[in-house]
């Protein structure tokens, strides 16, 4: 999970125009701002989805000593709604492997996944975008002694209406990957969305168990 001290400085990390511009772009109605926000959003949602699931079901690192001596390889599925800011819900569904080797204190899981918003609403100081849409998600994590290791990726991409408070609308689409590099502490998020290249890196949590 992305620290919330690094929130700020990760939507200035996009390559996109200075933070201290914020000016609509004449093609869809959405300010480079807007966009940024808009994909900071859609990837720490999922990655925090993810992190409270792993970190609270015995899907993730947890009741490695329970199995059995030789690696065991299990599947499962879940389906988790969460409010947005202000107003509407996202629901993530998915499913997903997860393989234990209780000599190594190892677990792999990999996972695959949709989501789906409904007038999904955040805003930005002023601001407020309201998206409905559906996404497609992949990814996969390792920990070792119920730690973190590896290099963590999810990989998502979908398409959704937005209005702005202001009055505009449209559509958009993105394609978003993220790795994590959970021994340097680092996320990077590169891809697109909304027509615009995304290039972003920040520190990454690794104090939190699920991710």
């Amino acid at each position: 999970m992305f620290k919330r001290s690094t929130f700020a400085l990760a939507m200035c990390a996009l390559t996109l125009t200075a933070c201290d511009e914020d000016t609509l772009a004449p093609e869809d109605g959405l300010s480079d701002l807007d966009v940024q926000f808009l994909a900071l959003e859609i990837d720490a949602a999922l990655g925090g989805v993810l992190d409270d699931y792993y970190a609270t079901s015995a899907n993730g690192p947890s009741g490695v000593e329970a199995q059995a001596a030789e690696p065991v390889t299990t599947t499962y599925s879940y389906d988790r709604t969460r409010e947005c800011s202000a107003g509407g819900s996202m629901a993530i569904a998915g499913t997903g492997t997860r393989v234990v080797d209780r000599e190594a204190g190892t677990v792999d899981v990999t996972g695959t996944g949709t989501r789906t918003r409904t007038d999904c609403a955040r805003s930005r100081g002023d601001v407020t975008l309201t998206t409905n849409g559906t996404g497609v998600f992949s990814h996969e994590r390792h920990w070792a002694v119920r730690e973190a290791t590896g290099t963590w990726t999810r990989t998502q991409s979908g398409d959704f209406d937005w209005t702005r408070s202001s009055g505009e609308s449209g559509s958009c689409s993105y394609a978003l990957t993220t790795t994590v590099d959970t021994g340097a502490g680092t996320a990077s998020t590169t891809g697109t969305i909304c027509g615009r290249e995304i290039d972003r890196s920040a520190s990454w949590d690794r104090g939190s168990r699920g991710g």
